[in-house]
């Protein structure tokens, strides 16, 4: 089920507890304690499954990685493993994609004693060919097609793993822009059962303008009689006049934009005023924008994402700001909150001051559309 509208999902347990129309329960017995999801020696997926976006979960891991400890969660296919998460083995935390021939690539990640037992936020960032791993707002891992590690391409469940008899608890769970959204078992949905004569909310129904007769649908090449009501069609002129059979007159070209080219990007590096301008020269759809700095800027000034409008200086519109230094922030991400399409002609440009001469990396992420 291809999704256009979803924009996020957020499972609160406040309000939910612990859903069994959400989550499948696959071993011991997940819970609600103190307002959080609680496994303690139990494993549970999601029914609903989704594809690329953001995915973030506030966590509690009860002990640094230890010898014995054996925790997972992230967006997993439970048959084949496939997908992108945070795994603790032993005393190692490290983040994991797994493509769809089970082939995995990890990066082992430090443990910072600040997540001891304090409630902390993990991020997912899925794009086509990369993703990104985030703790506590700085990025902690990337994988990528490009460079030839193991990306995921199906969708995928939320998928939290317990292996020890201690409490893992989760604050809230959070789905951001996903491309596509997947609920297999129609699950976590009010169940209405619909006669054939109802008229479901958000259907058309075609009825005769004078009387209570109603058109009716049937198989294609199939044959009818005259008292069956059909919905007439005809081709007509500008004037509205009918055309003789055969002809359309004015045909209407529809350009197919459901897909795109993979997605390209844009680098830069440097230790100087950061002034970037991609040089695209087509229409595009903008995916994100991340930057690393050497270490933190400690002067106060503003990293801008703008559009350069190719219908000149009045239509440029800023599209993403914040000043790094405000949060001694050394990576920073804007992924839009809406998709954002441009016409060719049209460019992003990002600057940063950068008076205290961070080296950064810029990176740009789009699609030709």
């Amino acid at each position: 089920m291809k999704n256009q509208l979803l924009q996020s999902i957020t499972y609160d347990p406040v309000v939910l507890g612990y859903d069994d129309s959400f989550f499948k329960t696959l071993s011991g017995t997940p819970s609600v304690s103190s307002n959080l999801l609680r496994f303690n020696n139990a494993t549970a997926s999601s029914y609903w499954c989704f594809r690329y976006g953001s995915f973030r979960a506030k966590l509690t891991f009860p002990v640094a990685p230890t010898a014995g400890q054996d925790k997972k969660i992230g967006l997993i296919i439970a048959a084949t493993s496939e997908g992108a998460y945070f795994n603790v083995s032993g005393a190692t935390i490290s983040a994991k994609t797994t493509d769809e021939n089970g082939s995995t690539t990890t990066t082992t990640i430090t443990w910072n004693t600040d997540w001891n037992a304090t409630a902390t936020l993990f991020e997912i960032i899925w794009v086509k060919d990369v993703v990104q791993f985030l703790i506590a707002g700085t990025k902690v891992a990337e994988h990528t097609h490009y460079a030839g590690q193991k990306i995921p391409k199906n969708s995928a469940s939320i998928r939290v793993v317990n292996g020890n008899a201690d409490n893992f608890d989760v604050t809230f769970f959070e789905i951001k822009n996903p491309e596509s959204v997947f609920n297999p078992a129609n699950k976590f949905n009010a169940e209405v059962t619909l006669d054939a004569s109802d008229i479901e909310i958000g259907a058309v129904e075609l009825k005769n303008a004078s009387t209570d007769d109603r058109a009716s649908i049937e198989a294609a090449n199939t044959a009818r009689t005259t008292a069956t009501k059909v919905l007439a069609v005809q081709h007509v002129a500008a004037n509205g006049s009918p055309q003789p059979s055969g002809v359309v007159a004015d045909p209407i070209y529809v350009k197919d934009t459901s897909t795109g080219t993979d997605v390209v990007v844009l680098n830069a590096t440097g230790a100087v005023a950061l002034n970037a301008t991609t040089a695209i020269a087509a229409e595009f759809r903008l995916i994100q924008v991340t930057c690393h700095f050497s270490a933190a800027p400690t002067t106060s000034e503003n990293f801008v994402v703008k559009l350069d409008a190719t219908a000149g200086a009045t239509y440029d519109t800023t599209l993403f700001t914040t000043n790094p230094s405000l949060s001694a922030a050394t990576d920073l991400v804007f992924i839009p909150d809406s998709d954002l399409k441009f016409k060719s002609g049209d460019e992003i440009v990002v600057t940063f001051t950068n008076t205290d001469t961070r080296t950064y990396g810029l990176s740009v992420y789009y699609q030709l559309i």
